[in-house]
């Protein structure tokens, strides 16, 4: 969370987020966690303008899910990884 942004302004775009429907979305299904890093990073930074974004990472044993969100709470862009059912919501 970025330092001027307050708790409530972070769970109201979180919120906000959660209820859009035309958020843009990466499906990351059958990528290897090794060039992971370099596909999100382009992915963050394509979309830094919008407010909310979704990385589909599915089910399984885990793996990729952990790389993303290993990425994702260390990225300089990303003010919030909020862990979903299959997915991870990205807070910009």
């Amino acid at each position: 969370m970025r330092e001027n942004q307050s708790a409530t302004d972070l769970e109201t775009k979180i919120f906000a987020a959660e209820l859009r429907t035309d958020m843009p979305s990466i499906d990351v299904h059958g990528h290897y966690p090794d060039n992971l890093s370099a596909r999100l990073d382009q992915f963050i930074y394509t979309h830094r303008n919008e407010s909310s974004l979704q990385v589909i990472h599915g089910h399984g044993k885990g793996v990729l899910k952990q790389k993303v969100l290993d990425i994702c709470r260390n990225h300089p862009l990303i003010d919030a990884v909020v862990e979903k059912n299959g997915y991870v919501l990205l807070i910009i």
